[in-house]
């Protein structure tokens, strides 16, 4: 006769052996749900954003989550909330996830974790990820500089750029130049800056007379150089306008500075060209009308004149052309307005009946 010891003890291994043989016959067994979270790497970090990532699996419960981040360990800033949805019970995949901040500041470490949120048994509750941390990166110094640039001889401009990245505000730099053929190494012209609080500067150009290239550094045992600037000097050309008693018949003439004698002098006159298939807005072009060659004045400067009829009324200007490559490049005057001479054109005389 068996004992009630020995039935229970029989009983008790039976179960053992059918849960043990669920799973191997492909039975799933009910386990409790509610999501899990990872905290992921930190993706396409910038100086001021980068991307939080994580893994979600919601199982079979709705679930939401968002991403805490700040400098610390208490964090500060969240995310927006994302909705995910519940999913299956069991089996539940891994969901990817990642959302970006702004605003970082450039060379601090951040602390960031991700958080899941439901409705539990009790009520809302949540699930948190670990903390994990990364550092923004710093942008290196750099100058944003325009390439090239025409000023009119023996006139004042002032040269602008502004200084990018970490260490950018109230920073020391000085300006450098070399002039035509550029062979010389280049100097320091001018007395030493910073820039403001926004990495903007500028550096007053008081006397320019020949094309120069410039540049800029910054003053550190490791300078950062800017790229170089290529400043090109035209010539400066006055126009003057000598009306006769007939109308349309006048003398152009002017200077050239410096002299550029031989130099073709091109008289333009202005055109609106409209662009009636596009939207944008009408350009003026110059056409040239009469032409003649610089002659000899003084040392300094040479003389231009010219006699001509004046066909059309309009905006009229003088462009002088010097050789390309040199140390001055092509100017031209101001535009001025000239009328037209009568048409010479008589009516033709009536038909007798």
């Amino acid at each position: 006769m068996i004992s009630k010891t020995a039935k229970l003890a029989a009983l008790l291994c039976a179960a053992t052996l059918l849960a043990a043989a669920l799973p191997a016959a492909g039975l799933a067994v009910s386990k409790p749900s509610g999501p899990r979270v990872t905290t992921g790497g930190a993706r396409h970090v910038l100086g001021t954003s980068a991307q939080l990532t994580g893994e979600v699996e919601p199982g079979g419960v709705d679930t939401s989550y968002y991403f805490q981040w700040g400098t610390t360990t208490a964090y500060g800033a969240v995310t927006s909330v994302v909705h995910l949805g519940p999913g299956p019970k069991t089996g539940s995949p891994k969901v990817k996830v990642g959302q970006e901040i702004r605003g970082l500041t450039e060379g601090t470490e951040y602390h960031y974790r991700i958080v899941a949120t439901y409705t539990g048994a009790k009520g809302p509750a949540s699930v948190i990820g670990h903390d994990r941390r990364f550092i923004a990166r710093p942008t290196p110094l750099k100058f944003e500089m325009p390439k090239s640039l025409k000023q009119v001889v023996d006139s004042a401009f002032l040269l602008t750029g502004t200084l990018r990245g970490l260490g950018s505000q109230h920073h020391a730099i000085a300006l450098q130049a070399t002039t035509y053929p550029y062979k010389e190494p280049f100097t320091t012209i001018a007395t030493p800056s910073t820039t403001d609080a926004n990495g903007r500067f500028f550096f007053r150009i008081a006397h320019f007379t020949t094309s120069t290239e410039f540049r800029v550094i910054t003053l550190d045992p490791r300078p950062v150089y800017s790229r170089t600037v290529t400043v090109h000097a035209e010539v400066r050309v006055v126009l003057h306008v000598r009306k006769s008693s007939q109308l349309g018949l006048v003398r152009l003439y002017g200077t050239v500075s410096p002299a550029a004698v031989g130099a073709q002098v091109l008289i333009q006159l202005s055109k609106t060209v409209k662009h009636p298939r596009t939207e944008n807005s009408p350009t003026t072009t110059f056409g040239t009308q009469f032409s003649t060659v610089v002659k000899r004045g003084t040392r300094s400067y040479s003389r231009f004149s010219a006699i001509v009829k004046v066909l059309r009324s309009g905006n009229y200007r003088v462009l002088v052309k010097v050789r390309a490559g040199g140390p001055l490049d092509s100017g031209t005057s101001p535009t001025v307005y000239l009328h037209a001479a009568p048409s010479s054109k008589k009516g033709k005389p009536k038909k007798k009946k």
